[in-house]
Order: structure tokens, then C-alpha cells, then sequence
């Protein structure tokens, strides 16, 4: 018994970590070392096989414990938890791409002289991304002159 009780919580532990290192990892505004970058990346490559084992082992490990011992079902219930988490993108949930920009003509815009744009200019058409908005959305999906563009920050 004490065995199956320390497994699942080393189950616990590993989907936890599994699901919360690549997240943290990927903060903005965070200095990133390569060697943890690339941590990063093969724990989020191997993401469902590692969820997956320890949801396996959270199961087997209460089947073993049984009815006769109850709060197992909150560390089980912890390693789902995780597992479904890890599906989820925390930042396609924050950040919301741009789909449909509005434009305007420079001459009728009210950003400040200094304020920094990202340009792009196709067939002689220009158009321009205010940064202060790529901030927020981190991505605008556009189309210029029948060319698709996504301009990020």
C-alpha cells in the first residue's frame, strides 16, 4: 500500500511538472537559457506520452489501494487534472490573434510621431501595425493585395 501511495504521488509530481515546466518556460518577458529551451521542447514533444503514463499509473496504483483507502481519488483526480491541462494552450487563451484589422489613412490616425509600427509594403501597398496593438494580440492576420501576411511582435 504505502508503495501505490507513493507512486501516485510521483505520478502527481511528473504530470504536474510535465504539464507546468513547457508553460513557465514560455513566459514573456523571462531571460531563457538554451539548455532549459531545449528542455522545454522535448518534455512538450513527449507531452502526451508522459501525461498518458501517468494516468496509467495514477490507475493502477489506485485499483491497488482500493475503496479501503479514499484520498487516493484526490491524487488520482490530480494527475487527470494535469493530463487535461497539458492539452490546453494557456496562451492561445490569453492572446487573441488579430483577425480582421481595421485601417485608416495615415494622415487621419491618431498615434503619437514617436509611436514604432511595423510596415509592410506589397505591390506598392503599404500598410502599417501599431506595436501597442501587436503587444496585446501578438498577431494580426491579414491580406494585402491577395497576399496573405501575419505580422507578430
Amino acid at each position: 500500500m504505502r508503495i501505490a501511495r507513493r507512486t501516485l504521488r510521483t505520478a502527481l509530481l511528473v504530470a504536474f511538472i510535465a504539464f507546468a515546466f513547457p508553460q513557465l518556460v514560455g513566459l514573456p518577458f523571462l531571460s531563457q537559457n538554451p539548455v532549459i529551451l531545449q528542455a522545454a521542447l522535448i518534455v512538450s514533444r513527449n507531452l502526451l506520452f508522459i501525461e498518458l503514463a501517468c494516468a496509467i499509473v495514477a490507475t493502477v496504483a489506485g485499483i491497488i489501494l482500493g475503496r479501503a483507502n479514499q484520498p487516493w481519488r484526490k491524487l488520482a483526480f490530480g494527475v487527470a487534472a494535469c493530463v487535461l491541462l497539458s492539452r490546453l494552450d494557456i496562451y492561445e487563451l490569453l492572446f487573441h490573434p488579430l483577425q480582421a484589422p481595421a485601417f485608416i489613412s495615415a494622415a487621419d490616425t491618431k498615434l503619437d510621431a514617436r509611436e514604432k509600427v511595423l510596415a509592410v509594403s506589397i505591390k506598392g501597398h503599404i500598410r502599417a501595425y501599431p506595436v501597442r496593438s501587436l503587444s496585446y494580440h501578438h498577431i494580426v492576420n491579414d491580406v494585402l493585395e491577395g497576399v496573405a501576411v501575419a505580422a507578430t511582435y
